[in-house]
């Protein structure tokens, strides 16, 4: 049987029930895992595929077909990734003294709808609570906090895909979209045309968009895909490459792509749309109601 290490405050404890708890959940997910061996194989023999048409310089039209191949592929994982999640949730409610619900309820904060999760949190025991993956959660939890809708917005100072100084209290007065999301990003290049037709109905009357993709490590890509789709009409910058080193993502609680955040003329968030938040049709509504 596995040993689980856990951390207690500062010193380095091992709990045989925790790791019996553990190996029962894990087993429950093995399950599920070796249901979608075959379409995990898939998934690998496409992404070689698309890797070796990008080393051998593919033109974009057969890179994007590759593309929508994976993305048509990572769909089909949906509802095996629901199991997973029901197994888990499930551990970590009947499980509120466990250090393992409390690791395991990390990788959950950005995924449900945050009274759901601070339910979950606030059930844990507080000895669970005021442990080392506790307090993790907690941290993960204010960060989520600090993009919704009520909370100022995370101010930054970054340079632009032009080079230029870019901050983001410079755009007091006006009505700015985060839009959060990345080159490779399948469903954020779909929803590029319609922020186009946002952007040109709304731009005149004090609306602007700050792209902010996740491709610090492929910019040439990150330029290509803002040239291809023809959004360079907004502001664009990568997550991590501002002044002092902040990642964009994480301050904004970015855990999946893409998520488009709403700020108004005083620098107050007031629409968070996508993972963590309403549907992305709820933003046409709030940009009619305020324009």
């Amino acid at each position: 049987m596995r040993t689980l290490l856990l951390l207690c405050g500062l010193t380095l404890c091992v709990t045989n029930t925790n790791a019996q708890e553990s190996a029962r959940l894990d087993s429950a997910i093995t399950v599920v895992e070796n249901e979608i061996k075959a379409l995990s194989k898939q998934f690998d023999k496409e992404s070689d595929v698309y890797e070796a048409a990008v080393k051998n310089k593919a033109d974009d039209h057969v890179l994007d077909s590759l593309k929508e191949v994976l993305a048509a592929i990572h769909d089909k994982f949906g509802p095996y990734n629901n199991r997973v999640q029901d197994l888990t949730l499930q551990f970590i409610a009947t499980h509120p003294d466990s250090y393992v619900s409390a690791r395991k309820l990390i990788y959950f904060v950005n995924a449900l709808p945050l009274d759901s999760v601070q339910h979950l949190y606030n059930s844990l025991s507080p000895v669970i609570r005021n442990s080392e993956y506790g307090m993790a959660v907690a941290k993960e939890i204010q960060k989520v906090i600090s993009g919704l809708p009520g909370s100022v917005a995370p101010g930054f100072s970054t340079v632009d895909i032009n080079n230029k100084p870019l901050q983001l209290s410079a755009f007091r007065g006006s009505y700015v979209l985060l839009d959060f999301w990345a080159s490779w990003c399948v469903p954020c290049r779909h929803g590029n045309p319609h922020l186009i037709a946002l952007f040109n109905q709304y731009s005149s009357k004090g609306f602007t968009i700050i792209g902010i993709a996740d491709n610090d490590k492929q910019p040439q890509e990150w330029r290509k895909a803002v040239a291809k789709d023809k959004i360079g009409i907004w502001h664009h910058v990568l997550r991590g490459m501002n002044m002092k080193k902040i990642d964009l993502n994480d301050r904004y609680g970015i855990r999946s792509l893409p998520t488009k955040i709403l700020i108004d003329r005083n620098g107050v968030i007031i629409g968070r749309y996508g993972e963590g938040g309403e549907d992305e049709t709820a933003l046409d509504k709030k940009l009619a109601e305020i324009f």
